[in-house]
């Protein structure tokens, strides 16, 4: 829940001082099952402060930013492999059939990193949506 203590980075975690975080679910028109529906954050180092919807609306998106960067490889990794990380490595392989998203122009592999992540359904969905990235070009 956004401003809830949940919703904020685990105060043990150990970010670079020049991280860049990409928020998703802030606008619920929006698609919130990947992070290329997300939009650069202002927040910065200690990435205690927070955006309003004003702040995110005209922000660079995560494929415009991975291609300003000239980014070649995307590790994916999180929680609901079957929804929103599944949703994210399709989307990096242009290859989502739900958002019809392209592939940032300038990645050449896109990588889940299956260990650090986790599925809703760990038997079914989850399994599922491996296969898919598999199927699709992407790396595990």
């Amino acid at each position: 829940l956004k401003g809830a203590f949940g919703s904020r980075f685990q105060p043990f975690l150990r970010l670079p001082h020049d991280a860049v975080v990409v928020k998703k679910g802030w606008n619920q028109s929006l698609d919130t099952y990947s992070a290329f529906g997300g939009k650069l954050s202002k927040q910065a180092y200690p990435f205690d402060t927070e955006d309003d919807e004003g702040d995110l609306e005209n922000n660079m998106s995560l494929s415009d930013l991975l291609e300003s960067y000239n980014i070649t490889r995307f590790w994916v990794m999180g929680i609901a492999l079957d929804f929103c990380v599944g949703g994210t490595v399709l989307d990096s392989l242009g290859k989502n059939t739900e958002t019809k998203r392209s592939k940032p122009k300038s990645l050449q592999q896109s990588i889940l990193v299956l260990p650090c992540t986790r599925a809703v359904d760990p038997e079914g969905s989850g399994p599922d949506m491996v296969r898919k990235i598999r199927s699709s070009g992407g790396f595990i």
